[in-house]
């Protein structure tokens, strides 16, 4: 069973950091999806089936907030697991992402096993067995 993950941010080079923490996770195998933006996370979420959305809180055309407000006005993606990783975590952006559901909420900058436990927390995610074969590329991951 293939599990799909939206990643929502501006920054490229954070985008590329998670896609790398999810491969070299030992989950099983995991799709990954970019979206710049919430506008263009949530044109993806209309059209493919996603299990998770790690999304990003300031970018332009429509935040991670407002992408996550939208969502949950749609009754396909009102639970869905959504982890939002931003560097701006104060206790008021925490308490409104948690009012809007999301599961969990990681301060940039962060370490790889948190984003592979928020993962696992979502409940979509599972260590894989010995027969699955699970793609790393560790000796390339440069963060």
């Amino acid at each position: 069973m293939s599990i799909t993950a939206l990643i929502v941010d501006d920054s490229r080079s954070i985008r590329e950091v998670i896609r790398r923490i999810i491969r070299i996770s030992g989950f099983g195998p995991v799709r990954c999806i970019d979206a710049v933006n919430g506008k263009e996370g949530l044109e993806i979420l209309s059209r493919e089936k996603v299990d998770v959305v790690l999304t990003g809180i300031h970018m332009p055309e429509m935040g991670g907030l407002e992408m996550l407000a939208e969502m949950r006005k749609q009754a396909t993606l009102q639970n869905l697991p959504v982890v939002v990783v931003a560097s701006d975590a104060g206790l008021r952006r925490v308490k409104s992402a948690a009012d809007l559901g999301c599961g969990k909420f990681i301060r940039k900058p962060f370490y790889p096993e948190e984003i592979k436990k928020a993962l696992a927390d979502a409940g979509q995610f599972k260590e894989a067995g010995q027969n699955e074969r699970v793609e790393t590329d560790i000796d390339a991951v440069d963060f």
